[in-house]
């Protein structure tokens, strides 16, 4: 049964044998003799094996000696193969793998040059729509007691926040309205006593018995309404806490129920929650606030937009997937619990390594996400009005951010309340809280290494990243080596004596004796020409990631381009990101398991077997099909140019006689249990 499976795979085998061995050959009894000498024709009776033309007396050096049969042989010196006994042929320097036409024509070699396109990656996914946790509500009593009326009596009704769901009947509430009531009499009957002391303990009694109604769910509405009608109330309303419709309900008209016990629970559902589990693999793909479609079967041909509101900081072990909260509207309640949906994300790479370079942006473009800026402007490539991508923030706000949330620092309001994204408490800010106003000057620090900083815009010059502005109090700061305290969540808060950080309020500790030394970290400054158009147009590169080679344009010349930001030469406008980025077919590459390596045709010169360094696999549209001809693509981080040309079918077979002729065994290195001190050949572009 192997030998019959496997014969296609032989039968094939032996046919590119035959092609290769009928174009190596001397074309028959009649052809002329070449005029160059294949490797290994030296060796009797293996000139099959040969496909690389060289001269014999060139004068080139000799690399090293290896075996047809057994590439992984390396010897310094001519002689015998010691596993086959067969005789050893020469690797020269610099060798490539050149074919005749007529070799070029019976091989299946297909070629295409390394080009700019605009990569990106579709996510696909299933989840089942369900209530929004920061919705939820319930509706539970603080008494004991009987419903008399139940006006909510099924599920579905929609209520909004302070209907009134039922009414009960609670004895112990009743005594305790007859407290309140008695000492209110009380407090009447003495009037204009001269006791004050009797009076004071009379209206603290009172007050007693005003916070113990209070406490039992009656408002400060009920309690006065009770107080003027001088009658208790035998039946006591229960309220909606917030707007929504009604899931569960755990009650019935004449029912007894206990204190605390959850009588109805209420969601709000025009914004549903989907929990999708994504792939391992796919998670660089993600970020919180990213577009999604959706879509699900009830509605073909209707798609709903969401965004990832929350991405779990756990993995299930199991299935290696990550579980990722997304959120979508439904206002007109088209979209219900239970239902299941289908999900497609399909960022751009550019986009991705712009969230991870700059991701304290707080402007973007809605149509190009990767052009972002530090202030409301227009997209330079389309025109649109730049978006905040912060939340609780508008464009053209100009607030003075008092309170801010401690995990998510950017969300910051002029006002105190909850965070919109984790929903904790807002902070008030150390500088606000404090009764004396320090003054401030501005600092550029670096994020990455907060020890870099300077009183002007410029570069770290540790990793070339931009300067973060911050303020900081002009007593504080202190420039000399002399500063003794600092904040351990900002460094850049520096002084001479201890206290609390003027940023967060955290008691300052004593620096580092090596931090007080005097290191120079003075940066380089910024390039004078600063424009709006700058800021947007900075490199995306990213801060976790390899740096990608994107293309740059002129706005107004996108014929011109440069694969690093600059100025225009035509007008001198800064260049703006277009999006692109160097990519290679999948197919051009071959991953050894050590390396990547692809082969650039270098024309007269042949193959070249180049290594290279590549980003995550993307899909881009290919040759002029446009969107419906997409292929896999590989982004080229180093290791070819804009124009290269490499092989994208046939590849395999000048891989195999590289391997055949022993040139490839120097970049597989030990992959072939070659000398472990064996490197890859050299490149010359």
């Amino acid at each position: 049964m192997m030998a019959h499976r496997n014969s296609p795979r032989v039968a094939i085998a032996l046919s590119l044998a035959g092609a290769l061995f009928a174009a190596c050959g001397t074309g028959g009894p009649d052809a002329e003799p070449a005029p160059a000498t294949l490797v290994g024709e030296a060796t009797e009776g293996h000139a099959e094996h040969g496909l690389v033309a060289v001269t014999e007396d060139d004068g080139r050096t000799i690399r090293y000696w290896t075996c047809v049969m057994h590439p992984s042989v390396h010897m310094s010196e001519l002689g015998a193969c010691p596993v086959c006994n067969m005789d050893l042929i020469p690797i020269y320097e610099g060798e490539g793998l050149t074919l005749t036409d007529r070799q070029r024509d019976l091989l299946p070699i297909r070629t295409e040059e390394a080009a700019f396109r605009t990569l990106e990656r579709e996510i696909r996914t299933v989840g089942a729509l369900e209530y929004n946790e920061t919705t939820l509500a319930y509706a539970s009593t603080r008494i004991s007691g009987w419903i008399e009326h139940l006006h909510v009596d099924f599920r579905g009704v929609r209520v909004r926040e302070g209907d009134e769901l039922l009414t009960i009947y609670s004895p112990e509430l009743v005594a305790a309205q007859e407290e309140y009531l008695s000492a209110v009499r009380g407090v009447e009957a003495l009037g204009s006593t001269h006791l004050v002391a009797l009076q004071q303990t009379a209206e603290r009694t009172v007050d007693a018995a005003r916070s113990k109604l209070e406490l039992f769910g009656l408002t400060s509405g009920q309690v006065d309404a009770i107080r003027e009608s001088g009658a208790a109330q035998t039946a006591v309303p229960l309220y909606a806490p917030s707007g929504g419709t009604v899931i569960h309900m755990n009650v019935a008209k004449g029912q007894h129920v206990m204190r605390g016990a959850n009588l109805f629970r209420i969601a709000d559902l025009s914004s549903l929650w989907i929990k999708a589990d994504v792939y391992e693999y796919e998670l660089p793909w993600l970020y919180m606030g990213q577009a999604v479609d959706i879509s699900v079967e009830s509605m073909p041909g209707q798609s709903f937009a969401g965004e990832v509101a929350y991405i779990y900081p756990f993995m299930d072990a199991g299935t290696r997937t990550q579980k990722v909260n997304i959120e979508v509207a439904n206002e007109d309640g088209a979209l219900r619990p239970g239902m299941y949906a289908t999900i497609r994300l399909r960022p751009t790479l550019a986009e991705i390594y712009a969230r991870e370079r700059r991701p304290d942006e707080p402007y973007a473009c809605p149509m190009h996400p990767w052009i972002t800026s530090d202030h409301p402007d227009d997209c330079a490539i389309c025109g649109m009005d730049l978006e905040s991508t912060r939340p609780g923030r508008t464009a053209g706000a100009d607030m003075t951010a008092l309170y801010f949330c401690p995990m998510h620092p950017d969300v910051q309001q002029d006002t105190p309340g909850a965070c919109s994204v984790c929903g904790m408490d807002l902070v008030e800010t150390a500088a606000e809280a404090s009764d004396v106003q320090p003054a401030t000057e501005t600092l550029y620090v670096c994020p990455m290494h907060p020890d870099v900083q300077s009183d002007g815009p410029g570069e770290c010059p540790k990793c070339g990243m931009d300067l973060v502005e911050t303020e900081a109090a002009a007593s504080t700061h202190v420039d000399e080596a002399g500063a003794a305290y600092t904040c351990p969540m900002h460094p850049n808060v520096r002084q001479d004596a201890p206290g609390g950080c003027p940023i967060c309020g955290m008691d300052l500790i004593e620096a580092e004796a090596d931090a007080r030394d005097g290191h120079d970290h003075a940066p380089v400054p910024r390039d004078a020409v600063a424009t709006s158009r700058d800021s947007m147009a900075r490199a995306p590169e990213p801060h976790r990631g390899p740096t990608l080679i994107f293309k740059y344009a002129c706005p107004d010349h996108p014929e011109d381009y440069a694969t690093v930001p600059g100025l225009c030469p035509r007008d001198g406008e800064p260049l703006v990101m277009t999006g692109e980025t160097l990519a290679v077919p999948k197919s051009a590459v071959i991953d050894t398991g050590l390396r990547k390596v692809v082969f650039a045709d270098r024309g007269t010169s042949g193959y070249e077997q180049v290594e290279v360094e590549l980003g995550p696999e993307a899909w881009a549209a290919a040759g002029e099909g446009g969107a419906n001809d997409r292929r896999r693509y590989f982004p080229i981080i180093t290791g070819l140019n804009p124009a290269d040309v490499v092989v994208t079918n046939g590849n395999f077979l000048l891989d195999s006689q590289t391997q055949l002729t022993g040139s490839a065994s120097g970049a597989y290195g030990g992959a072939l249990g070659g000398d472990e001190g064996s490197s890859a050949p050299a490149h010359n572009y």
